[in-house]
């Protein structure tokens, strides 16, 4: 059972995680639930699946927040899009 209290086999998810994104342009979704859309989170019970996905998670924190380090210094960062 994931944190959003929707249920999947152990196995799913973790193809899910491992598999991260499937070309060279990195995407989260796959760090969310298939029927919801909330960021994944599992008990501490699946040792190596949340080991995985909070490595994930900061590393996911630590792109986005070096991304608008970078908007900043080329000045997008008042950018609509961002």
């Amino acid at each position: 059972m994931l944190g959003c209290r929707h249920v999947f086999h152990v196995e799913c998810i973790r193809k899910r995680v491992f598999g991260r994104w499937p070309s060279p342009r990195i995407t989260w979704s796959f760090l969310n639930c298939s029927a919801c859309k909330t960021q994944i989170s599992v008990q501490q019970d699946h040792v190596e699946l949340y080991t995985e996905i909070q490595l994930l998670i900061t590393m996911k924190t630590k792109i986005y927040t070096m991304s608008l380090e970078r908007a900043k210094y080329e000045g997008l960062h008042k950018h609509p899009r961002l």
